[in-house]
């Protein structure tokens, strides 16, 4: 059968994904979202009556109170945990069927070129050393066209060989992610729960002065905590993009001028790929040296002002440290996978 257009593609999706199917959305009436189309099972659940409405709490006896205070990555680690427990494929379908699409239409038939070239000039360069005995040409020239026909074969199935790395990248996850958790905080609970007395006890000056000293801090952390979101959404860009050239590095393996290029690019996405695992690491072990530095107050009598200019420096080296975990992921990557 011919291959299909990209008109025709579209089509398909259209009429059988559901997240192009026209019929699976509904328009939000309600809500910040107000106006916009979401799955019909969204919208429903979001619009429809509480379970509560009947049973409301009363807000003016609660049963737990509690303060936060944020020290750290932010909300590094949630995001991390969400954003590398994925695959390409599932964190972003519409964006890794966009990158397979890019390389149906576009990259497989320039590699389909590139191919032809490659092949030509292999048996060119093996057919100089066959002139002097025959028997030895028919080997090497055997050998070349089984080489090549290997190659055949792995060009035309690229998305195994790329689908492979994501695969073992998710088996390390899950085998780091059983033994490691962003869940550990420190013995009794996280810091601001810990700390909950002294805060309340250090009255409203006390909590002012706690203010003005604990937001130099928390902006650095924010800060760092943004970047850090921002280089895994970067690490999922150049996968995809990798993706839509999944086929063509084949295309230089042929040939031995060629081939560097071909294996870097495999040396690139494998690095790419196990970067969420050396991300994942790095991130725990983050959390557990600031949670060891930051110490909490021995007793209640000691003012949570002079605490934390005690620990300001302590403070301000987690949102610093977390730039630094950034770098350090991407050296372990590259000692992995190999390349500069």
């Amino acid at each position: 059968p011919r291959r299909m257009t990209a008109e025709e593609k579209d089509q398909v999706l259209k009429e059988n994904h559901p997240d192009y199917r026209e019929d699976q959305f509904d328009v939000l009436s309600v809500g910040p979202n107000k106006g916009e189309k979401a799955p019909k099972e969204l919208v429903k659940m979001l619009q429809s009556d509480s379970r509560l409405k009947d049973n409301l709490p009363d807000l003016s006896c609660p049963d737990y109170e509690t303060d936060v205070l944020i020290i750290g990555g932010g909300g590094a680690g949630s995001v991390t945990a969400g954003l590398l427990s994925q695959a390409p494929e599932t964190w972003n379908p519409a964006l890794y069927q966009l990158a397979v699409s890019v390389h149906e239409v576009a990259v497989k038939p320039l590699t389909s070129v590139a191919l032809a070239v490659m092949f030509t000039l292999e048996l060119a360069r093996n057919s100089t050393r066959i002139e002097a005995d025959r028997d030895l040409g028919v080997k090497i020239v055997a050998g070349t066209m089984f080489r090549i026909a290997l190659v055949f074969i792995a060009v035309r199935n690229a998305g195994l060989f790329i689908g492979m790395f994501n695969r073992v990248t998710q088996f390390l996850m899950q085998g780091v992610s059983s033994q490691m958790s962003f869940e550990v905080a420190g013995e009794g609970g996280q810091l601001g729960d810990l700390m909950r007395d002294q805060i309340r006890d250090a009255g409203v000056m006390g909590q002012a002065a706690l203010f003005f000293l604990l937001v130099i801090p928390w902006l650095l952390s924010q800060l760092a905590s943004v970047v850090f979101t921002v280089v895994l959404y970067v690490r999922f860009i150049e996968l995809y993009a990798l993706t839509a050239f999944q086929s063509l590095p084949f295309a230089f393996l042929v040939h031995e001028d060629t081939k560097p290029i071909g294996v870097g690019f495999f040396k690139s996405y494998a690095r790419t790929s196990v970067n969420a695992v050396c991300v994942f690491v790095c991130l725990v072990f983050y959390q557990r040296i600031v949670v060891d530095a930051v110490r909490i107050p021995d007793s209640a009598d000691k003012g949570m002002v002079s605490w934390v200019t005690g620990n300001f420096g302590n403070l301000m080296m987690a949102g610093i440290l977390l730039f630094f975990v950034i770098a350090v992921s991407q050296r372990v990557s590259r000692a992995i996978a190999g390349g500069e």
